[in-house]
């Protein structure tokens, strides 16, 4: 029941606690209600048919009490079933959990789990996927695609893995564009890996502490110690929508580090985009967003992602990544100044020959004007058309590889 309250605690404040105390009149707590009867079907709450000013705290209190009692535990027990369809155990061999998934996209009877990539790090070893309903997935080394590079040195910690089956699964929705902030309030789904509670779902609060940091890595402060088994799991915030993928512990920080949904797309294009990973297409279509945003990682937008996500970076932290910045100087240094110069117009939407454009300029203005992207977004898609699988796949490894700066960048 203690897990139950704590998450109860993160709806009852969303739908509570937006109305002050202080201010807390008849007609909201009416509003509050009404809402909680829409929401949950709960006829409990008594409306009073006479009011005085005296009695308007004491109204406030009940409706909180009455919602706290019912509204809450029958929301809280239907979102935890939701969050133990999407949420995967990954198992080694030996049937020990070794880490968490999340169910990000589905293509007809394929399923396509997020998970951290030092959870599968062992190329030739056989891992099960385990469904909340106990059924168990063997996943071959084909099944696995990893992100370049290595985590210990820098690499992304992303990996995707993909099971067949007849029976449905709940897809992860995700926030994008991602709308955290500092102080967001977020929670990490996953899997208890005590072998004395393999069907107990962990629920474990916490806040974001950073956003800018030089890692390109949401930061956050859990309220709790999260259990082995955690790695790769979901990063939610309080509209249960998927923000990050949990990654590590920065014990030098005493801070927890998650992938942000920004990275996650451009991975997930890349793959796209790779001829070495067509075993893997994850479809536009199959991707849910918590607000209908158009969410796409067709294969031929990953250049558009790149700028995306460069700007959603430079918009939080007020500056560049050294990595994302490094990757464009050098994506520009591979091109040819005639295909460059071909771009620079189609990317003006001018006849005019106005010369060659830096590409970090071109992901610092991406977007700039909203009728802007009529001509940015081809624009981009027939700079990446120019470009050998080879110098993409460099790119992307130099894109994730993180790079501190030195102190006189700072």
């Amino acid at each position: 029941m203690n897990l139950l309250f704590r998450f109860s605690s993160i709806l009852f404040s969303a739908i509570v606690f937006s109305y002050p105390t202080s201010s807390l009149t008849v007609a909201s707590a009416q509003a509050v209600t009404a809402e909680a009867k829409k929401i949950a079907n709960v006829n409990s709450v008594q409306e009073t048919t006479q009011y005085h000013n005296e009695s308007h705290i004491v109204e406030a209190s009940t409706v909180k009490q009455t919602l706290q009692n019912d509204v809450n535990e029958i929301l809280a027990r239907r979102l935890l079933r939701r969050l133990k369809e999407i949420t995967i155990k990954i198992k080694l061999p030996s049937g020990k959990i070794y880490g968490s998934g999340v169910i990000i996209a589905k293509e007809g009877e394929t399923y396509y789990v997020l998970t951290a990539k030092h959870v599968v790090e062992l190329e030739n070893e056989q891992y099960t996927l385990e469904t909340h309903d106990g059924s168990q997935h063997l996943i071959n080394p084909s099944q696995i695609s990893r992100a370049l590079g290595q985590v210990s040195k820098g690499g992304l910690d992303l990996a995707l893995l993909s099971f067949t089956s007849e029976k449905f699964y709940s897809v992860a929705e995700i926030d994008y564009p991602l709308s955290l902030k500092l102080k967001s309030d977020v929670y990490v789904s996953s899997w208890n890996p005590n072998p004395l509670q393999p069907d107990e779902l962990d629920l474990i609060n916490g806040q974001v502490r950073r956003l800018d940091s030089l890692d390109n890595h949401i930061h956050y402060k859990l309220n709790e110690n999260a259990e082995g088994g955690t790695s790769g799991g979901p990063l939610l915030n309080k509209s249960n929508c998927l923000v990050g993928i949990h990654s590590a512990e920065g014990r030098a920080i005493e801070l927890n580090l998650a992938i942000p949904i920004d990275s996650i797309l451009v991975f997930l294009t890349f793959l796209n985009a790779s001829s070495a990973n067509k075993n893997l297409p994850v479809s536009t279509s199959s991707l849910e967003s918590c607000d209908n945003s158009n969410v796409s990682t067709e294969g031929s937008k990953l250049l558009i992602n790149v700028c995306r996500s460069y700007q959603s970076y430079k918009q939080v932290a007020q500056k560049e990544l050294l990595s994302q910045k490094e990757a464009l100087q050098w994506l520009g240094e591979q091109i040819e100044p005639s295909i460059l110069e071909e771009f620079a117009q189609k990317w003006r939407d001018s006849a005019t020959n106005d010369g060659a454009i830096k590409l970090t300029d071109v992901c610092s203005s991406y977007g700039d004007k909203q009728e802007s992207l009529t001509h940015q977004d081809p624009a981009l898609q027939f700079l990446q058309s120019q470009l050998s699988q080879e110098i993409i796949t460099e790119f992307i490894e130099k894109w994730f590889t993180i790079i501190l700066p030195s102190p006189a960048q700072l």
